[in-house]
């Protein structure tokens, strides 16, 4: 089961004080180096008595194996946990091999991303926050992200954001570029693909940020953006997800968008479900 990462329906902006986030390495030269998570849940009271424990787990092996690299105590509506300095080798995926991969599969539907790794010999995995209870059974998964949707009758926007634990074997830097842009079916379309990964050996921050927008009126128009870098985005809350499973954003693309706007995002905009299908398919995000 990939429990990685939801993009979810959540609340739109940071009000207040309503999460610490991560705790930066003083020794390190970059300001994604963390070394530990600590979290104030939205609505996190609702939660006490039904999570006891927040695992943090690498899956592994085509997610067939996990490991829980440490544990912490659900408490106050938060918890904190502190993370290890090394992780089992047994536990990391190839970035060269990874990354190749995506390549390639989107080079199948004709879509061209130049992805460029520093050094593909390095490994990397990421963390899944789990929330179990106190017969150490699954409940769901946390989550610091930020889901911003809005809609009339003539526009759609969309903005998707959320952070990504990795941990890394040595320092590597891995970058990506794609755009695209053109008029198919009278709509102009324009959309970027950018990923820029300057990642230090240990744990980093890594943040995905999609943006989308599409009018219907007067000239119409359709454009989307994906991000993944070090650089925190606004609004990202601590929120936790029932049970969660997969989230499938090809149909939530399909089934959300309306009806004069499905065909030129599922046409010309497939990268985006291409990405989500291998990318979380691998437990990446």
């Amino acid at each position: 089961m990939n429990k990685a990462l939801f993009l979810s329906v959540a609340a739109c902006f940071l009000t207040g004080a309503t999460f610490i986030g991560c705790k930066k390495d003083k020794n390190s030269d970059t300001s994604n180096s963390i070394t530990s998570i600590t979290a104030k849940v939205e609505d996190g009271e609702r939660l006490n008595g039904i999570v006891d424990e927040v695992w943090a787990i690498i899956y592994y092996d085509d997610l067939n194996k996990m490991e829980i690299i440490e544990e912490a105590k659900y408490s106050n509506a938060g918890f904190k946990i502190d993370l290890p300095s090394n992780v089992n080798a047994a536990c990391l995926m190839p970035v060269g091999e990874v990354f190749e991969w995506l390549q390639n599969e989107l080079e199948i539907i004709d879509l061209d991303m130049n992805i460029s790794i520093s050094d593909k010999t390095a490994k990397f995995g990421v963390i899944t926050l789990e929330g179990h209870d106190d017969t150490d059974s699954y409940v769901g998964i946390f989550s610091y992200e930020n889901f911003d949707e809005r809609q009339t009758m003539t526009s759609y926007s969309l903005v998707v954001a959320a952070a990504i634990y990795w941990y890394v074997d040595k320092n590597v830097t891995i970058t990506a570029s794609h755009s695209d842009s053109g008029i198919y079916e009278g709509v102009r379309y324009s959309e970027t693909v950018n990923f820029n990964l300057p990642l230090k050996k240990g744990w980093n921050g890594v943040y995905l940020l999609i943006e989308i927008s599409a009018r219907a009126s007067g000239n119409s128009s359709a454009t989307a953006s994906l991000k993944l870098n070090t650089v925190e985005p606004t609004g990202l809350k601590w929120v936790f997800h029932d049970n969660f499973d997969d989230f499938d954003w090809d149909f939530f693309l399909k089934s959300t968008l309306k009806e004069n706007q499905r065909t030129i995002f599922h046409e010309k905009f497939q990268i985006y479900s291409k990405i989500n299908e291998i990318l979380f398919s691998q437990n990446i995000f």
